[in-house]
């Protein structure tokens, strides 16, 4: 049920207040979900104290035991029945969903008491430089997928870069099918996209998790280089 921000939410908004009154030269700055699964908690008026938010657009799924198997931060929506699993109520969420809801245009049975509200030009959101393994739980017992480092990735598949998933029609997600695996993540061509997006769109950039986990920069798959040349 929403019930509004949580009280540490509120709490975290009247220390961002404080902050930008102590130290008005500094940027303010912070990363949070980017959906309602957890956004609810928040308090949008933080907003009006940071430079600019960093939406976590990344384990839309994988990261639980009964997640569908697709892309976990694909930019463009993902259609109903697309990916096994996958339905109204385990939907695979996008960057665009992630958008609409903090921006407060998202369709009402999921927005934040009639929504948030805030500037597109403060919004980032996520690249992840990291793929989860459908075909692999987590070791150990743990909850979600196994969780493979984007270097990792390209160390075993030198062409995992531009292997692209078939069920995707624009070609910017990954996916190695392999091997017995059933692997998703980010290629150089979708962080590319990602960063266009948001600038031709007016949102403030990209936020990527997490800088080691890319290849060598000086290989034509580095996700950073990608983002650089964009």
């Amino acid at each position: 049920q929403d019930v509004g921000p949580h009280p540490a939410a509120v709490g975290l908004t009247l220390l961002s207040k404080k902050l930008k009154e102590k130290m008005p030269n500094k940027l303010l700055s912070g990363a949070v979900f980017g959906t309602s699964w957890f956004g609810n908690n928040y308090d949008d008026g933080i907003a009006e104290y940071w430079d600019w938010i960093g939406l976590m657009t990344y384990d839309f799924t994988g990261s639980w035991n009964q997640s569908p198997t697709g892309p976990h931060s694909s930019l463009y929506k993902t259609p109903l029945n697309t990916y096994p699993g996958q339905s109204i109520n385990t939907p695979i969420y996008s960057v665009q969903d992630a958008l609409e809801y903090w921006m407060g245009i998202a369709t009402p049975e999921w927005n934040h008491d009639g929504g948030f509200n805030v500037p597109k030009s403060k919004l980032t959101f996520g690249v992840p430089v990291y793929g989860y393994n459908f075909a692999k739980r987590k070791p150990n017992n743990g909850n979600g997928f196994e969780f493979v480092p984007y270097r990792k990735i390209i160390d075993e598949y030198p062409n995992a870069a531009t292997s692209y998933d078939p069920l995707d029609t624009r070609q910017l997600n990954g996916y190695i099918g392999e091997d017995g695996k059933k692997l998703y993540y980010d290629t150089p061509k979708h962080a590319g996209t990602k960063l266009n997006y948001s600038r031709d769109n007016g949102h403030q950039g990209v936020i990527v998790w997490e800088l080691t986990q890319d290849t060598n920069y000086n290989n034509p798959a580095s996700i950073l280089k990608a983002i650089n040349v964009a």
